[in-house]
C-alpha cells in the first residue's frame, strides 16, 4: 500500500490514512504501515551512520597529530548527542566507520533491504581485513544479503571473509577469545544480571557443571528450582562460601531515618544497583552473615550527604565513598557506565579543590574525553555542564539519592 511513497512523505501518509476496520477486518493496512515505517527507520539509521562517518573524517582533519585522539572526541560527542553511554557510542562509531568502507552493503541498508542489526553483523565480519579485502567482501555480498535475517547475513559475511583471508580469520578468533570479561547489570525488584564472556568451551563446561549440580540436588529432594540451585551453586563456588547469602563484603544503603525505623516506605538506594523497597533494605540489614552494611543517612530537605576533608589532592577515604555513592554512575551526560575515576571538575592544577562539590565520578572513557582539546566542563550548583568542540552543551543533573519521596512524619524545615 505504501510501497511507492517516498520516505520523507511516508509518516504523513500513514498519519492521514483511514484505517477503517470495516473495509479491512484483519487490519492488513496496518501491517503495510508497520512495514513501511520499518523502511523509514532503516533509512534514518543508515543516514545517521553516514553522518557519523563524515564527522569522523572532518574531526580527523582538524585534530592534528599529538593533539588528542579524534575518534574519542567523536565518540564523546556522539554519546551526548544520542544520550547514550560512551561504550554504546563507541560501538555505533565503529559500525558507522566500518559501514563507510562497504558502499554496496550501505546502499542495501539505506534502501531498507536489511536491518541495522544485520548491517552491524556484516560490518563486524570485515574487522581485520585491509581496505582491498573489505572492498572484495563488499562486492561479493552485493545482491546476496537483501532480505536476509541478521544471523544469515552475518554467517554469509563470515563465510566470505574466511575465504578471503583464512589467516586473518584465525587471528581474529584468537584475539576475540582473549577479550574475556565479567559485567554486572542491575535488573528489577532487587535482582541483577552477571554476564560472563569467554571461550565458548569453558563457559559451556561451567554451565553444564552447574546444571549437573542442580539435577543432583533436585534428585536428592531439594525443593529449589533448577535455576535457583544453579544460581546459588554459582555464587558459592565463586565466593568460596558455604552459603550464597554469606558474602563477606561491605554494601551501602542510602536511606532516611524513617526507612530504618520502619515508619515510612520510601525506596532505599542500594549503590551500584538502584532503588529497592524499604522492607527489603531492612531485611538486608537484619540478615547477619558476613556482610557489612554501611547505612548512609540523608538530609531530610535536599537528601545530600555530609562534606569532609577538602585539603587532599586525591579523592580517597570517606570523600571518595561519598562522591561514588552520590553520583552512582558516570556523570557524563548520557553515560550510565560504572564509576572508574574520581575527577576534579575544575582541575587541581588550575586551583580546583578536592571537595565534594568539585568532584565527579566518571568512567574511564569519559575521563579521557573530558581532557581532549576543545572540551569544557563547568558546574552550576549541583549541575555539571559539558560543552563539546562543536559548541553543543549537555547538562548532567546530580541524581537524587532518594527519589520519589512522599510526605512523611514531622515537618520539613522552612
Amino acid at each position: 500500500m505504501f510501497e511507492n511513497v517516498a520516505a520523507e512523505e511516508l509518516l504523513k501518509a500513514v498519519r492521514m490514512h483511514d484505517f477503517d476496520p470495516h473495509d479491512d477486518p484483519m487490519d492488513g493496512d496496518r501491517i503495510d504501515a508497520i512495514k513501511a515505517c520499518e523502511q523509514v527507520v532503516r533509512a534514518a539509521q543508515a543516514m545517521q551512520a553516514q553522518q557519523i562517518a563524515a564527522l569522523d573524517t572532518s574531526r580527523a582533519s582538524h585534530l592534528t597529530l599529538g593533539h588528542g585522539d579524534h575518534s574519542l572526541s567523536v565518540i564523546g560527542e556522539l554519546g551526548m548527542a544520542r544520550n547514550i553511554s560512551p561504550s554504546a557510542a563507541c560501538n555505533h562509531y565503529g559500525f558507522a566507520v566500518g559501514l563507510a568502507r562497504m558502499p554496496h552493503v550501505a546502499a542495501v541498508f539505506t534502501a531498507g533491504g536489511i536491518s541495522e542489526q544485520a548491517a552491524r553483523l556484516v560490518v563486524r565480519e570485515s574487522t581485520g581485513l585491509d581496505r582491498e579485502q573489505v572492498t572484495r567482501l563488499d562486492t561479493l555480498l552485493d545482491g546476496l544479503i537483501v532480505g536476509l535475517t541478521p544471523r544469515k547475513a552475518g554467517d554469509l559475511a563470515r563465510h566470505y571473509a574466511i575465504g578471503i583471508d583464512a589467516d586473518a580469520a584465525f587471528k581474529r578468533a584468537k584475539a576475540n577469545r582473549s577479550d574475556r570479561f565479567v559485567s554486572y547489570f542491575p535488573d528489577t525488584d532487587g535482582v541483577a544480571v552477571l554476564q560472563v564472556r569467554g571461550p565458548a568451551e569453558q563457559l559451556l563446561a561451567a554451565y553444564n557443571s552447574l546444571g549437573k549440580a542442580a539435577r543432583t540436588a533436585r534428585a536428592a529432594g531439594d525443593n529449589r528450582t533448577t535455576g535457583q540451585v544453579m544460581c546459588d551453586e554459582f555464587a558459592q563456588r565463586v565466593t568460596g562460601l558455604k552459603t550464597a547469602n554469606s558474602a563477606g563484603v561491605e554494601i551501602g544503603l542510602i536511606m532516611t531515618l524513617g526507612n530504618l525505623l520502619d515508619i515510612d516506605d520510601n525506596p532505599v538506594t542500594l549503590p551500584g544497583f538502584g532503588p529497592i523497597p524499604a522492607a527489603l533494605a531492612r531485611r538486608i540489614i537484619c540478615s547477619g552473615g558476613q556482610t557489612w552494611i554501611r547505612r548512609l543517612f540523608t538530609d531530610p530537605i535536599d537528601h545530600s550527604l555530609t562534606d569532609c576533608d577538602q585539603r587532599r589532592r586525591r579523592f580517597d577515604g570517606t570523600l571518595a565513598k561519598i562522591i561514588t555513592k552520590r553520583d552512582r554512575r558516570c556523570r557524563q551526560p548520557g553515560c550510565d557506565s560504572p564509576i572508574r575515576h574520581l575527577d576534579h571538575i575544575l582541575a587541581f592544577n588550575n586551583g580546583g579543590l578536592t571537595t565534594k562539590v568539585n568532584g565527579q565520578g566518571l568512567c574511564g572513557r569519559s575521563h579521557t574525553i573530558k581532557h581532549l582539546p576543545g572540551w569544557r566542563v563547568t558546574t552550576e550548583g549541583s549541575q555539571i555542564d559539558w560543552t563539546t568542540p562543536t559548541g553543543h552543551s549537555y547538562r548532567s543533573k546530580r541524581p537524587a539519592l532518594i527519589e520519589y519521596v512522599t510526605s512523611g512524619p514531622g515537618h520539613l524545615r522552612q
